[in-house]
């Protein structure tokens, strides 16, 4: 039995600026603020609430330095949301899924789908008002290497997972046959 390790040249390598991209529904901007607005106002009432029944925060500059860091904060998480909103974005290719996020840390993760153990179809409440849903996919790696596409049409994301599960059955009597 021989050993063969074939040098592979840098031009032989796929280039990811040539890939296509698809971008998420634009939907799904309004579901991440809405989702956030409400996490902000959670917190307000429960500030509210200890602003009114703890003595020693019923100081003015407590309270003045408290509204000025919820707002900052609300601002800035919106202003996140919005710039990091465009650069998520997707690609389905023949033998892996790949899926960009992040803004100032850009993340570009790549599963080949021989490695993806199952995947799900999440969608929450406010997601469904929007007849948005979530892909999760999974592979045997250690979870931070799992991925979710957020912002994907219902029935795209139900069609998306059933293409999977079909290249890993395919994937699978390939095998089989060898």
């Amino acid at each position: 039995m021989q050993f063969y390790n074939i040098q592979v040249l840098w031009s032989d390598i796929p280039q990811m600026q040539t890939l296509q991209l698809q971008k998420i529904q634009p939907q799904y901007l309004r579901v991440l603020q809405i989702s956030w607005g409400i996490f902000f106002a959670i917190f307000a009432i429960i500030a509210i609430g200890c602003f009114i029944w703890i003595e020693e925060l019923k100081n003015t500059i407590v309270i003045v330095s408290a509204v000025a860091a919820y707002l900052l904060a609300l601002i800035l998480t919106f202003v996140l949301i919005n710039i990091a909103f465009k650069t998520k974005a997707y690609a389905i290719r023949e033998k892996d899924i790949v899926y960009r996020t992040g803004y100032i840390f850009q993340d570009i993760h790549i599963i080949p789908l021989n490695r993806i153990q199952h995947c799900v179809v999440q969608s929450g409440p406010i997601e469904r008002k929007y007849h948005l849903a979530s892909l999760s996919l999974y592979t045997a790696a250690v979870g931070i290497h799992d991925i979710t596409i957020h912002g994907l049409l219902q029935t795209e994301a139900e069609q998306l997972r059933e293409w999977i599960l079909q290249q890993k059955q395919f994937s699978i009597s390939q095998d089989d046959g060898l």
